[in-house]
């Protein structure tokens, strides 16, 4: 390259900073614009997000109600189709709540991460991926909990709390988060489920790995949000 070439950097500045594109020290309205056009654009993308995250779990759990799948006998599907979609409403449910009070933006693409792990549990079952698969329960553990911690993260962003503390809290949430969802299962197989073959060491094993998804969820959202800023 020649030497005569500028940073892009320099360019920008010198050119915000020209009179035919500043007005009393303010930057450029063209780029107030453009930065506006790209956060709408954001948001509409992750409404789409959410959208089409929340009708892939309506349409897994019609498919396993509506089509006798013997791979799905045992299952408690009927419960599921009770208890996957409160995924979609919790989040949305906290933000008006509490988010919105304090001017936070409504929670599209951390609802879109906090209905994904579901529907991939669902599809899991449907292709018979838990039976077919070496260790799929196990990875499926893992990368949910990243999904459900991402999403948690997301939704606290907006509070401008220290890294750490976003750290700390969404960990702090998958843990307690993996605990529940194994005592559930327990109730369920204890009420007559046969499909759910628990046993202690997949109990621990599950605990390890949720937990460690949920940190490393954690860990990438605040690295991505730090290095947007």
């Amino acid at each position: 390259m020649g030497t005569g070439c500028k940073p892009v950097g320099v360019i920008l500045r010198r050119f915000e900073s020209s009179p035919a594109h500043q007005y009393n020290g303010e930057p450029s309205r063209a780029r107030r614009c453009a930065s506006g056009t790209l956060q709408v654009m954001g948001r509409i993308s992750n409404r789409w997000i959410m959208w089409s995250a929340i009708a892939a779990l309506a349409l897994c759990l019609l498919v396993g109600l509506v089509i006798p799948m013997d791979r799905l006998d045992g299952k408690g599907w009927p419960t599921r189709a009770i208890g996957y979609p409160l995924s979609a409403i919790v989040l949305p449910g906290w933000w008006r709540l509490f988010g919105k009070r304090r001017g936070a933006p409504f929670p599209h693409l951390a609802t879109a991460l906090f209905v994904t792990p579901f529907v991939l549990d669902l599809v899991g079952n449907l292709f018979r991926l838990f039976d077919e698969v070496q260790n799929f329960d196990d990875a499926l553990h893992f990368v949910n909990w990243a999904f459900l911690v991402a999403g948690v993260v997301v939704l606290l962003w907006p509070w401008r709390l220290d890294t750490w503390v976003l750290v700390w809290l969404g960990t702090g949430f998958g843990a307690i988060a993996i605990v529940l969802w194994e005592f559930v299962e327990y109730v369920v197989q204890e009420t007559g489920t046969t499909g759910l073959n628990l046993t202690y060491e997949d109990t621990i094993s599950d605990l390890m790995l949720s937990s460690a998804g949920g940190v490393l969820g954690a860990l990438v959202i605040v690295a991505a949000k730090r290095g947007r800023a």
